[in-house]
């Protein structure tokens, strides 16, 4: 391992927090070129004319300004993942980037809050009162806002009313549902409507029954979803099986595609579904065909007969290698699907692909060129069908080449010979830091959570 340089003259810096606040001049303007990768960089007037004055190059997700005379506040940063809420309860310590991937839900009160907030960075969908507009930190967004009348009561965005929630509902209450709202069939239509109730919300879906009672809940500009008096509702794509037509008591109402699961039996299921409402696309595999034939009542936008009965299915596989000796054993054929990635070995006759395979849901195909034809036609919603001058036989095969974002930025900003891993040694001397010489340039490297200049 090539010794550490005593004199480097390149400085890279990767922290999740840079603080230049008491940055000295004379300790960086030996470097040549100086590359700083933060996501929250922490500047003040003094720091910012150090910096314009350095060969700095910086590479941040975030800049939080503090004024000269606040250099001893530390701001952090909070990261979350998943659903936030922020009420009047919440506390932040000053001066906070608050980082979220996931929505976000700001409730009523929460001015004071806010207040501690330098900064959202949110990747999600947003909701808040109107009245809150003016008390909000900057916001780099990437999503939907959505912003509710005070004088609502905020419910999921979307919201089913079961046969318990007008016992709970508020008199007069006015509920806000970004989306869509559900009655069920157990709904209590009429007690909602004497409570005065009343929902802000762009879908109502209400069965033939609640529709006279039920419109009376919603206002004009409300889209009305009439459905089965009865049937049970799911508004999206779904999987049907034995759960699902249990609750719906064999009557559903299906807004998406919907596709039996692959493991029910539909002897026994099919019997128990009265009636079928699919508003797009029914998916039925052909082993399953006999079975469904045998529902009495059955409405699709779109119906599709799949794949060819096989006894022997090989599924959701991130990758595949579909070897000769594979195919040779299933003499009744091989179903393959649900695989990211499926390489069909190359001595693998066409004759045997025709006879033998059925494909579908396949994202990348990778095959002989001679194989590419038969493939083609023994398969359905595939992305991809890559025929090769003599396929591509090996399982792992092929070289593979990545460059990690410091090697780039450090190409791009010294030229193409950047340190690699070989040349990376811990500095007994500095705490936290790692530092880097090459033969051909001396950098020094830091990595760390925070970083004070």
């Amino acid at each position: 391992m090539t010794q550490l340089s005593k004199n480097p003259t390149k400085l890279i810096v990767n922290a999740a927090i840079c603080d230049t606040r008491k940055i000295k001049s004379e300790n960086y303007e030996n470097y040549e070129a100086i590359l700083i990768n933060s996501d929250m960089m922490i500047v003040n007037d003094y720091s910012k004319g150090v910096l314009n004055r350095l060969q700095v190059s910086i590479n941040s997700d975030n800049t939080i300004e503090l004024s000269d005379g606040e250099a001893d506040i530390d701001p952090e940063v909070k990261t979350v993942n998943g659903p936030y809420v922020i009420t009047g309860d919440t506390v932040f310590a000053p001066h906070t980037l608050l980082k979220l991937n996931g929505p976000l839900t700001i409730e009523k009160g929460s001015e004071a809050t806010l207040r501690s907030l330098e900064k959202i960075v949110l990747n999600g969908p947003m909701t808040y009162p109107r009245s809150l507009g003016g008390s909000l930190p900057q916001i780099a967004h990437n999503g939907p806002t959505i912003v509710y009348p005070d004088d609502c009561i905020l419910l999921d965005h979307t919201f089913t009313v079961d046969q318990y929630f007008a016992l709970r509902a508020r008199e007069n209450a006015r509920y806000f549902v970004a989306n869509t709202v559900i009655f069920s069939a157990e709904a209590d239509i009429q007690t909602l409507a004497a409570k005065h109730v009343s929902f802000l919300t762009k879908l109502a879906v209400l069965h033939e029954d609640q529709v006279n009672t039920g419109v009376q809940l919603v206002d004009e500009k409300t889209e009305l979803r009439v459905i089965p008096a009865g049937a049970f509702y799911v508004k999206d794509d779904t999987e049907i099986n034995e759960n699902l037509v249990k609750r719906g008591n064999g009557n559903l109402y299906i807004e998406g595609d919907a596709a039996f699961a692959k493991d029910a039996d539909l002897t026994t299921l099919c019997p128990q579904i009265k009636k079928l409402v699919v508003k797009g696309k029914l998916t039925v595999s052909a082993d399953q065909e006999e079975a469904f034939r045998k529902i009495p009542d059955v409405e699709a936008e779109e119906l599709e007969f799949r794949g060819k009965s096989a006894k022997h299915r090989i599924n959701d596989l991130a990758t595949y290698y579909l070897d000769k000796q594979t195919v040779e054993r299933y003499k009744e054929g091989i179903e393959l699907t649900d695989i990211a990635t499926l390489t069909i070995d190359p001595e693998i006759p066409v004759e045997m692909i025709y006879d033998r395979l059925t494909i579908w849901d396949i994202a990348l195909i990778r095959c002989s060129a001679e194989q590419a034809g038969a493939i083609g036609a023994v398969s359905t919603d595939v992305a991809m069908i890559r025929g090769g001058k003599g396929g591509n036989s090996g399982k792992n095969s092929g070289n593979v080449q990545t460059n990690g974002l410091v090697g780039g930025i450090m190409n791009a900003l010294f030229g193409a010979s950047g340190a690699t891993s070989e040349d990376v040694e811990e500095d007994p001397e500095e705490q936290g830091e790692t530092t880097a010489s090459t033969t051909e340039q001396n950098v020094r490297l830091i990595n760390a959570d925070k970083y004070v200049l």
